[in-house]
């Protein structure tokens, strides 16, 4: 017999939808409120909570929306990281559904109460402090890997404390 733990034993779960929307070689990035419920302050990708009855896509295509007012159809917008981070200093672990879309055309955004929203330049991503557990897997998405992360980890005040898993799936 195992002594190990189902993921809804260990912590409060929360899921949730994100996306890298990139165009033009400029990423869409949203800076967080400092006065934000959830990592405050840092730099993320537009996403949010799936709300019950909803599936991860359709949570992420209408999280951006709501964040940015850009609108993506799910024809453009890929699975490519399912991350498992549990967050011991919150108690907490996200089960984060991680997409990508490639717009072919430019389209403007917009902030809201949830933090500015911004294009960002590729090549100035990494000049952002971008919240670490995106960050671990985004300098991938944005070097164009291909198939699909899938990682579980242990984090700490927004720092990587132990990597339990880390796999990528072919195309």
């Amino acid at each position: 017999m195992s002594d190990k733990k189902a993921i809804h034993e260990v912590a409060d779960l929360k899921v949730a939808a994100e996306v890298c929307v990139v165009c033009d070689g400029k990423v869409l990035l949203q800076k967080r409120s400092p006065s934000a419920k959830n990592f405050p302050g840092f730099w993320t990708l537009p996403g949010g909570h799936v709300d019950f009855g909803e599936d991860a896509l359709t949570a992420a295509i209408r999280e951006v929306e709501e964040e940015t007012s850009i609108r993506l159809t799910p024809s453009e917008t890929r699975l490519r990281v399912q991350a498992i981070n549990f967050h011991k200093d919150r108690n907490q672990t996200w089960l984060v559904f991680g997409f990508y879309s490639q717009l072919n055309e430019m389209q403007s955004c917009r902030s809201t109460y949830e933090g500015e929203v911004e294009w960002i330049e590729i090549a100035k991503v990494n000049d952002l402090e971008i919240f670490p557990p995106i960050k671990y897997y985004l300098d991938w998405l944005l070097e164009g890997g291909k198939g699909t992360m899938f990682m579980a980890g242990e984090w700490e005040n927004s720092q990587l404390v132990q990597l339990f898993s880390r796999n990528i799936s072919a195309d």
